[in-house]
């Protein structure tokens, strides 16, 4: 039987031999030692990254440019990503930390029925990390 890959903390980055296991939202994150999973139990949005969920439809070529750039962002900073399939309208929906569409504007106390309007990945890193600053690690 060959040995498991290790993984490195969800935390400082470090592989543990041995790592502490620690439950967030349901999944089960690495972590290096006490300190590292304290420091997840106690910050998961600042280590993990906000819970992000792009419902999107199938086939429709702006959701899959939606998909697209939230994924470049995922693999620049720290996200929960989750991709849903939909049949409804409107399509792209956003759901961020469990607000469905975070990004829609306001204009002159006006919503702009229009979503996910930032077509740059450094718009959206910039507004995440507004939003939902993260830490880099423990050590």
């Amino acid at each position: 039987m060959e040995a498991p890959d290790p993984v490195p903390c969800a935390v400082c980055g470090q592989t543990p031999p041995r790592p502490l296991w620690v439950v967030v939202d349901g999944a089960a994150y690495p972590t290096d030692d006490a300190t590292c999973a304290g420091l997840l139990r106690a910050y998961p949005l600042a280590i993990l990254g906000p819970r992000v969920e792009l419902r999107y439809r199938p086939g429709c070529p702006r959701c899959e440019d939606r998909r697209s750039l939230w994924l470049e962002v995922a693999a620049r900073r720290p996200l929960r990503l989750r991709f849903s399939p939909t049949d409804r309208s409107p399509c792209p929906r956003l759901v961020v930390e469990g607000v469905e569409d975070p990004l829609r504007l306001v204009v002159e106390g006006v919503e702009d029925p229009l979503t996910l309007e930032m077509e740059g990945v450094e718009s959206l890193l910039s507004w995440l990390a507004i939003q939902y600053p993260g830490l880099t690690g423990c050590c």
